[in-house]
């Protein structure tokens, strides 16, 4: 400790203190530690420099695999009744929820497989258009070259891949807070994740959501700042010169800080994705199912205990009472108290033997019965796992506790592509803002569609030959029918020139003037499953319209 320093930050109770109090406390330290450092001409970045060295030195390889765990994935076990509570006051009770909800997707094969059909749902089909130009400017020069930017940009930058990672974090802890990293190698670009709990919602911006992020965990002992990129060591060496904190400042000077807390601009590649944008309380989208799932195991546990119970018999026997009391045996029963003991003891070991069949033992009473406990309940489970999967929509097809209808099963998978549908936007702001930032004079336009759904599927290629027909060649909906982006499908296309692949194909057939026998496409074509009715897909899957 540098000498005179011993008062500093002087021992003081907070447990009692009020908010404004706590704030004032703090920054009261803040403003005493400053002027320590600046009295003792204390080198803070080259102190930190140092800090961060000595850490490195003595990390291990668990250190860094404990941290890797914890920046997404922190569960806590809890009651129905610690659920209930903390979804009644979700502002106070963020972490616990987004730690319940951990819990279950780990527990819970419901809620895990519900949440995995939402987190790959979403195909990620891009399409691009050009906002500014004009007919005559794609023949040009710049837009070649602006086009040739946004080209670049995608090859390196694997959006599907990306994207779908920050949809599973986001459905996991409704937030996911990345950095945007160009700096790692030339051919790819990728998000990093930030941990979650240390990052505070601070704002907005034109293309989406700011946070704060919290250093105190680079101060744990087990963090490396090399593995982060070099704005945040910039942010974490100036953390203690205590910049003025204005919430509102501009992307480009949003350099600010609070006690450990420092602010972020998405121009270094701080950017923070949200599933319900619409409100700031950190909620995962599926936390409303938790106390009903959480109620799944102890249904489990009791049909559990019912059938055990059920499974057992008890045996019960009466021994005669004496009328002549003179010749009682001291307990005025008919046989002697051992003698009893010896014969029940005698029939519970042959009862209990480990071999298959029971010994017959001579068991002398007026009476024996046999009784057992009838499970008048034995649905008790299986009626709750249906009432639970009814909640699921379109993923209670994975699940056989009950039958829906096509048209419920399309319903329901189509309710649940609008629900996912709405997180495109905040994947189309992060294009438009880091790519358009790289072109020159032509700003172009990117919107996602499309689901992985088979029937959304059909419909894609349908809509995108149905245009083809009339003449409308959309070379982004002919790329999204084949899940490919308009460059992908270029590229496809040259490929498929340039190796000549066209002189293998053999000329067909027109299959619509073939009669419709026997292991033959001929004939009028196939319906979707989509377009015929439920007794429609009966009567195609047993065969009865075969031979007709």
């Amino acid at each position: 400790m540098v000498e005179g320093g011993e008062n500093l930050g002087r021992s003081k109770n907070i447990v009692n203190m009020s908010d404004e109090e706590v704030q004032s406390y703090v920054k009261d330290l803040i403003v005493e530690t400053q002027e320590y450092i600046n009295e003792e001409k204390f080198d803070m970045v080259a102190f930190s420099r140092g800090l961060q060295s000595g850490i490195s030195a003595y990390l291990t390889p668990q250190m860094v695999n404990a941290n890797l765990k914890s920046i997404n994935l922190n569960p806590q076990v809890g009651t129905y009744e610690n659920i209930l509570e903390a979804l009644q006051n979700p502002n106070t009770n963020e972490d616990k929820i987004i730690a319940y909800s951990q819990n279950q997707y780990l527990t819970n094969t419901l809620y895990k497989r519900n949440t995995d059909y939402y987190a790959s749902l979403l195909a990620f089909n891009l399409s691009i258009q050009c906002k500014n130009a004009k007919m005559e400017d794609y023949d040009s020069k710049p837009y070649e070259k602006d086009l040739k930017i946004v080209e670049n940009f995608l090859n390196k930058f694997d959006y599907k891949s990306e994207f779908k990672k920050a949809v599973v974090n986001m459905l996991n802890a409704d937030i996911y807070p990345c950095m945007f990293r160009t700096d790692m190698s030339e051919d790819k670009w990728v998000l990093q994740d930030f941990p979650y709990r240390y990052a505070k919602i601070t704002g907005r911006f034109s293309h989406g959501i700011i946070c704060d992020y919290d250093l105190s965990f680079l101060l744990s002992g087990t963090q490396s700042l090399d593995m982060y990129p070099k704005w945040l060591k910039v942010k974490f060496n100036n953390l203690l010169k205590q910049s003025k904190y204005n919430p509102a400042s501009n992307l480009n000077s949003r350099t600010g800080t609070f006690a450990l807390y420092t602010q972020t601009s998405p121009e270094d590649g701080a950017f923070c994705f949200k599933y319900s944008s619409d409100y700031m309380t950190e909620i995962p989208y599926l936390a409303s199912m938790i106390p009903d799932t959480s109620m799944v195991e102890v249904y489990r546990t009791l049909q559990l205990n019912q059938n055990i119970a059920s499974a057992r018999k008890i045996i019960t026997s009466q021994w005669p009472m004496l009328k002549d009391a003179k010749n009682a045996t001291g307990d005025n029963i008919s046989i002697r108290v051992e003698t009893m003991g010896k014969m029940i003891g005698a029939c519970m070991g042959g009862l209990n033997s480990n071999g298959e069949l029971f010994n017959l033992i001579a068991l002398p009473s007026d009476k024996i019965e046999v009784t057992q406990m009838e499970n008048k309940n034995q649905e008790m489970y299986q009626n709750y796992l249906k009432t639970v999967s009814g909640l699921l929509g379109g993923a209670n097809v994975l699940f056989s506790t009950q039958k829906q209808t096509s048209t419920e099963t399309l319903i329901s998978s189509d309710i649940d592509r609008l629900m996912m549908e709405r997180t495109y936007n905040q994947f189309e702001n992060f294009l438009d803002y880091y790519i358009n930032r790289l072109t020159k004079r032509f700003k172009f336009e990117f919107k996602f569609s499309g689901t992985n759904l088979y029937v959304n599927k059909e419909a894609r290629m349908k809509e995108a030959l149905d245009f083809a027909k009339v003449g409308i060649v959309s070379i982004n909906k002919l790329a999204n029918a084949l899940d490919l982006d308009q460059f992908q499908l270029r590229r496809e296309l040259e490929m498929g020139k340039a190796s000549k692949i066209n002189e293998l194909f053999l000329p067909l057939l027109n299959p619509y003037v073939l009669s419709g026998k026997e292991n033959s496409d001929g004939g009028r074509p196939k319906s979707s499953t989509s377009e015929i009715s439920d007794s429609g897909i009966a009567t195609r899957d047993t065969g009865a319209n075969e031979n007709k």
